[in-house]
């Protein structure tokens, strides 16, 4: 997990932190998601996090496991805002979160997917 170091550290039982991670994307191959999943849960709870409950994956075909296929940032805007947003009125939402943490500009080796969150996360 690239994140390992950040997750450590903001997970750290003294600073009682509510950390938790969305995925948007388990893997291009069906018979291998489950397991992805599971792999995923497990080495977030050996990285701090609290609960398995605090792992969302999602398995939605708009989100394509490529290193070449950008995903719609409009659309990952939207999973965001109904994740992390608690209410939304005509002045301003209120969020159910302090900080988030995704890829930069360049994701990990220029992976558009990653690009895409970052992307998607600023709109």
């Amino acid at each position: 997990m690239f994140f390992s170091p950040t997750m450590m550290a903001l997970t750290a039982p003294h600073l009682n932190n509510h950390f938790e991670i969305l995925c948007l994307c388990s893997g291009e191959d069906p018979a291998l998601r489950e397991t992805r999943r599971e792999e995923l849960l497990k080495s977030a709870t050996i990285l701090g996090l609290k609960s398995p409950n605090d792992v969302t994956v999602l398995n939605d075909d708009r989100f394509a496991d490529s290193m070449t296929v950008t995903w719609d940032h409009n659309l990952v805007a939207e999973i965001l805002s109904r994740k992390f947003v608690a209410s939304i009125d005509s002045s301003t939402p209120e969020l159910s979160l302090d900080v988030l943490i995704t890829f930069d500009n360049q994701g990990i080796s220029s992976h558009d997917n990653h690009i895409s969150l970052y992307h998607g996360a600023l709109h």
